[in-house]
């Protein structure tokens, strides 16, 4: 199992009415694995800024049939990954009253993809821990200041709150190389708080270490 770095406190945050953040998740991890049976957790992967992409596995590992669920793959849709975390307590609890269906099926769930772009959504440049993190988010922002961020306090908020992408400034969702890439419409061409598509088809590492996981 993958230990998290938090302390295990006794309540599920995602139960709560807080925000949700990526070191609340943690705990919740930990607490999931110390009131059930038969959860793990690793990374399938880091970051740019240094965060761990957790994954949750519970279920027969060993069964033919597999499913995979991924939330907060935009950032500032952060809300999905305590959803997600209510599903993976559900399906517990089923399991726990006798229910069998965790017998048939392998779930693996990775519950915040972007948690780059969640920090940022949530705390803005504060949020992010490196220095270079900062400063690639700051540049980012420069790059877009004819919009008035520098000078409109609540344009600069806005820019930020409602960020969709990851640290590089680019939508994940958008970041997969399928047939068609090219030609795909991106109405910002550069880094930005949302839509851009990167500089090429699975630029993005958390795009590369999801595929590797599917």
């Amino acid at each position: 199992n993958y230990e998290t770095t938090q302390n295990v406190s006794t309540d599920f945050n995602f139960l709560g009415s807080e925000m949700y953040t990526y070191q609340k998740m943690e705990g919740d991890i930990n607490l999931l694995k110390q009131k059930y049976e038969g959860v793990t957790s690793d990374s399938i992967g880091t970051t740019p800024d240094g965060r761990n992409m957790y994954r949750i596995v519970i279920g027969n590992k060993d069964a033919g049939k597999k499913i995979l669920v991924v939330g907060a793959i935009h950032a500032r849709e952060y809300i999905t990954a305590s959803v997600v975390m209510r599903q993976v307590k559900e399906m517990l609890d089923y399991r726990a009253n006798g229910d069998t269906t965790l017998d048939k099926v392998c779930i693996q769930y990775v519950p915040m993809i972007n948690p780059d772009g969640v920090a940022i959504s949530q705390s803005g440049i504060d949020g992010l821990n490196k220095e270079e993190s900062k400063q690639k988010l700051q540049a980012i922002i420069d790059s877009w200041s004819d919009w008035g961020l520098k000078e409109n306090q609540d344009k600069y908020n806005w820019f930020l709150n409602k960020w969709k992408n990851n640290l590089n400034g680019v939508d994940l969702n958008h970041n997969f190389p399928t047939q068609g890439w090219e030609q795909r419409g991106d109405s910002r061409k550069k880094p930005s708080n949302e839509y851009y598509k990167g500089p090429s088809g699975g630029s993005e590492s958390e795009t590369q270490d999801l595929m590797k996981l599917v």
